[in-house]
């Protein structure tokens, strides 16, 4: 919780110096640490399901952000003539791979967990469709994804883990050709 406050305070600055014409971005890495240390305690503790999440949306909010205030790259990226780099805050399969880490820990609490896991790799599909942002589910997404339907123990369970198996099949299938 102390880690998340220090976070909050940062955005805080962060506004503050932006007011002042001055462009900062919070690396998405540290959302990643914070959300990393939710993710340890979600299989024991219920509200750690809920700040994951509140993390997650409020790093999609400052990548969003970013792009409407400081534009689509950073300064330093318009002026060279190779490839551009995203912003250091736009959200990576990673921060989402750590979501859905703790989301399988979570389902051991509650099945509904899982349901939220397997709703989250759509959506990773949607930013990387839509924003072009790097969340495209790569196999360590799939396989949380499915620990999870495995840790709620749930009689369904099975078939949707199965599911999100052969959908991760058809996704590589419909790549390698």
């Amino acid at each position: 919780q102390m880690a998340q406050d220090a976070l909050d305070r940062l955005i805080v600055e962060k506004r503050r110096v932006q007011n002042e014409n001055v462009d900062l971005c919070i690396p998405e890495q540290l959302f990643d640490i914070v959300l990393f240390g939710w993710a340890t305690v979600a299989g024991e503790l219920r509200v750690a399901q809920n700040r994951m999440r509140e993390l997650v949306d409020l790093a999609i909010e400052e990548a969003k952000h970013d792009i409407a205030t400081i534009g689509a790259m950073p300064k330093e990226s318009k002026s060279t003539a190779g490839p551009q780099k995203p912003f250091m805050s736009q959200p990576t399969v990673d921060l989402f791979n750590t979501y859905l880490r703790g989301l399988s820990n979570a389902a051991k609490l509650t099945p509904q967990a899982a349901v939220n896991a397997e709703a989250m790799l759509y959506e990773m599909t949607e930013y990387n469709r839509t924003l072009q942002w790097h969340t495209k589910p790569n196999s360590r997404s799939y396989n949380q994804v499915i620990s999870a339907f495995a840790n709620t123990g749930h009689a369904g369970a099975g078939e949707r883990a199965l599911n999100v198996l052969r959908r991760m099949q058809q996704v590589h299938e419909t790549e390698k050709q």
